[in-house]
């Protein structure tokens, strides 16, 4: 078995208001003491995949605070054991306050080939909204950096339904992102979770937020655009020029196993998924100790299933093979086909234009 591998840097400067990832903002980072952990972690997972890795994911928090000396260490072992494979995708998330063409040169001389660049907006009332630590002149300083650096490929990412942002508005962020020409941009409608400065904002009326109806004039918007300059939308978040489709994220709608590494960190080797400790402390406490703090679940077979068939329809390119589902989808996938939100065409089940406009509506059918 072999799969994918996600490290989780849980350290940031600042928590923004929609975020409810695993972070935390010390004033000092235990740059030497995670790294540590995370060695030892890795020592204890790689036994699960019997060669080498196809993709390695530095996410976070904010990765590129991780020192590179200590990262480089991390990027090493893997590269040990389990190995990886020759030319694999090694991707760092980064925020644009922290790029400039120095650490760029030094990321890639300790083997990291692709970069996810948290833009979410170049206008600066929107990056205030949600407290980002970047403004837009910094965001488009960062974005040119990247063009013009030895990267080959890389993402931004970029928000729309941020408070009260209006279509127009939106839709200059992606012209602009268009005109910088990345290969890769990820773009996502913003999510008011639970547990957040912002759902307390929103809650109690101190800002607004489009709803369901102005993200989804948005997001259709944005696809009309980004297909027409070129891109192509592979899966629902994800816009790709030929050759950089996102190998790792790919993955994960592709059913492959991943190895989950670091505090919080969520790992699945079928049939069979866990969660590490959230808390960074009691993460680099247990796992220094050779026995990471863990809950795991085994997942039932038409879970699996229904999971396999849910998460292939966001691939927009390729969808997934009918075979597998049909003794137990099979009427709603008819009903579906005729409605015209699924194509069930040459063996494979595919959404629609009108279907990844509706695609609850089907994902609920098929519950």
């Amino acid at each position: 078995m072999t799969g994918g591998i996600y490290v989780h840097f849980p350290y940031c400067e600042h928590r923004c208001t929609y975020c409810d990832f695993v972070v935390a903002t010390p004033r000092r980072i235990p740059q030497k003491e995670f790294t540590e952990a995370i060695l030892a972690e890795v020592e204890q997972r790689a036994s699960a995949f019997d060669s080498a890795a196809l993709t390695l994911y530095l996410g976070g928090g904010t990765p590129s605070l991780w020192e590179l000396g200590q990262l480089k260490r991390v990027i090493d072992a893997i590269k040990v054991r389990p190995g990886l494979v020759d030319g694999a995708e090694v991707t760092i998330e980064a925020n644009p306050n922290e790029i400039n063409a120095a650490h760029l040169s030094k990321m890639r001389q300790v083997g990291i080939n692709r970069i996810s660049l948290g833009v979410q907006s170049f206008q600066d009332k929107f990056l205030k909204s949600v407290e980002r630590m970047h403004d837009g002149a910094q965001a488009d300083k960062a974005c040119q950096l990247i063009n013009a650096s030895e990267f080959e490929t890389y993402s931004f990412d970029l928000i729309f339904g941020l408070p009260g942002q209006r279509l127009e508005e939106w839709l200059e962020d992606l012209r602009h992102a268009i005109d910088i020409r990345p290969p890769h941009l990820s773009v996502y409608g913003l999510t008011v979770e639970p547990n957040t400065l912002m759902h307390h904002q929103v809650r109690t009326k101190r800002i607004v937020v489009p709803d369901e109806g102005e993200q989804a004039d948005m997001m259709f918007s944005a696809r009309e655009l980004l297909i027409e300059a070129g891109y192509t939308h592979y899966e629902v978040s994800s816009y790709a020029l030929p050759g950089h489709r996102a190998e790792h994220n790919s993955s994960y709608w592709q059913g492959v196993p991943y190895l989950g590494i670091g505090p919080g960190a969520h790992g699945f080797l079928p049939p069979r998924r866990w969660v590490n400790s959230k808390a960074p402390q009691s993460y680099i406490t247990s796992a220094l100790k050779g026995a990471v703090e863990t809950k795991w679940e085994d997942v039932s077979a038409s879970d699996l299933l229904f999971e396999r068939l849910m998460t292939g329809l966001r691939d927009l390119e390729h969808g997934l093979v009918i075979e597998p589902f049909w003794d137990r989808y099979a009427i709603p996938l008819k009903r579906q086909a005729d409605l015209g939100n699924l194509s069930l065409e040459q063996g494979r089940i595919r959404l629609t234009e009108q279907g990844v406009r509706l695609m609850n509506s089907v994902l609920l059918d098929l519950i």
